[in-house]
């Protein structure tokens, strides 16, 4: 009942526990964000690059689809699974 198509994504390596996500390659996109609070968001480019090495570490499974989008005090970055070939 539980079983589904998915991969896990090592977020952080370094927690304890270690930090997984689900990468899901059967359905659509997924959208991944990061939260700026207070002085934070005097540093969008390490939300950025965060999100830049996310996409670099899951390439062999998906792509993102466009660059990160800074909106508010979140920025967003979408990535889909490749298309598989018939």
């Amino acid at each position: 009942m539980y079983a589904r198509d998915l991969d896990l994504v090592e977020v952080a390596a370094a927690a304890d526990p270690p930090v997984c996500r689900s990468w899901t390659t059967a359905s659509g996109a997924t959208r991944k964000n990061v939260l700026f609070r207070g002085r934070e968001r005097e540093h969008p480019d390490r939300g950025r690059a965060l999100l830049e090495r996310m996409a670099e570490d899951v390439k062999e499974l998906g792509h993102a689809e466009g660059s990160a989008v800074f909106e508010g005090r979140s920025m967003t970055m979408v990535l889909a699974p490749k298309v598989q070939q018939p």
